[in-house]
């Protein structure tokens, strides 16, 4: 069993008297990070699971998160449609008329 787990946000009312998420992870209503609920959504499924099973379970979530932060995806996608771009100048195609 692990050492610290995230209360499910359905009960935590009930529990401690207030919202653990808004308290702990959001600021007038906005979250701390722009990449604060893919974080969460990551942590919620690897509750409770260990650090290998959770990386092979939640691998969805760990991307989101990832890519959330370091935009690696955004960026191929923005510099391959740039490349297409590109071509299409030089056949003389681009801008459309």
């Amino acid at each position: 069993m692990p050492l610290f787990t995230i209360p499910k946000w359905e009960w935590d009312k009930p529990l401690t008297g207030h919202n653990i998420r808004e308290k702990f992870f959001m600021q007038n209503g906005h979250p701390l990070s722009k990449c604060a609920d893919f974080e969460l959504d990551f942590l919620h499924c690897a509750d409770g699971l260990g650090r290998k099973r959770a990386l092979q379970e939640c691998n969805q979530e760990w991307e989101d998160f990832i890519e959330c932060g370091n935009n690696m995806k955004k960026s191929a996608r923005r510099a391959a449609i740039r490349e297409q771009r590109d071509k299409l100048v030089k056949e003389g195609k681009w801008p459309p008329k």
